[in-house]
């Protein structure tokens, strides 16, 4: 009886020698043996890649110990659908469905019998990477201007760049999708966004076009007032900039002078009744 634990891997030769127990002329037989020890057969892969919906995935596992060749069977669970797992560790295909999918997996060595190992796994298949911003609000010169891209799917965090053409000068784009900065010249602005996934090994991207109109900041631009006399007909239309016309025009504090009126067009008008500063 040859017994024990095994304390190393190791290939050793041994002769064993029998004999019998004839009182006279025992019988002696010998034969020369190969003992091999191996490491206990172990999976060492930790976790799997996630996938993402329709792009090709590939994960190769990996065991060690044991005999080769290992042969890899799915034991329990569900892989996502589109992936199959071949007998020599693959798994591979295109996910079609988006979610986690929790399995495990049994390796099996060449050893007779053979050596089993098995372990609990996931897959997280994420949607398609997609841009969900559509558009943004117009900047305005000299004021200060923060919008936030945003996107689903893939594998976060995201990151973003300027794809192709200029952003309105004065502003920038953050890596984390943060348009921000006080827009210094007046135009028209067309210019594509990126955002670059996490997954790995390949990252995915998607793009999406812009376009910003950098608008004159909305101001009065009547500096002065003439004066007027008591009695005598008034006129004068207030001017504005920037913005969105139509304007409307009110009053805010203070009273006009008596007789005088302000349309919501901004037309100042009447005949001043009483003398006085207003």
């Amino acid at each position: 009886t040859l017994s024990g634990i095994p304390t190393a891997p190791s290939a050793t030769i041994l002769t064993i020698q029998v004999v019998d127990a004839a009182p006279q002329g025992q019988q002696v037989s010998t034969v020369q043996l190969t003992l091999t020890i191996t490491d206990p057969l172990t999976i060492p892969t930790i976790t799997l890649s996630p996938g993402l919906q329709s792009v090709a995935y590939t994960q190769t596992l990996t065991a060690t110990g044991g005999t080769t060749p290992y042969s890899w069977t799915l034991v329990a669970g569900t892989l996502p659908a589109g992936l199959t797992l071949s007998p020599t560790g693959v798994i591979s295909g295109t996910p079609t469905t988006p979610g986690a999918f929790p399995f495990t997996l049994q390796a099996a060595d060449a050893s007779l019998p053979p050596q089993t190992a098995t372990k609990p796994f996931s897959i997280l298949v994420a949607p398609p990477l997609t841009i969900t911003t559509t558009s943004l609000p117009n900047p305005r010169q000299g004021i200060t201007y923060s919008q936030l891209f945003t996107a689903t799917g893939g594998t976060k965090p995201y990151l973003w760049s300027l794809n192709a053409g200029t952003l309105p000068p004065g502003l920038i784009l953050a890596p984390d999708g943060t348009l921000s900065g006080s827009p210094t010249t007046i135009g028209t602005f067309p210019f594509s966004v990126q955002v670059t996934d996490a997954t790995a090994p390949t990252s995915e991207t998607a793009s999406t076009n812009f376009s910003l109109q950098t608008l004159i900041t909305f101001q009065i631009t009547t500096a002065t007032i003439p004066p007027g006399f008591v009695g005598t007909p008034y006129t004068l239309t207030l001017t504005a900039t920037g913005g969105t016309t139509p304007y409307t025009w009110t009053v805010t504090t203070g009273p006009l002078p008596p007789g005088l009126n302000l349309s919501s067009l901004g037309t100042l008008d009447g005949s001043p009744t009483t003398a006085g500063t207003y």
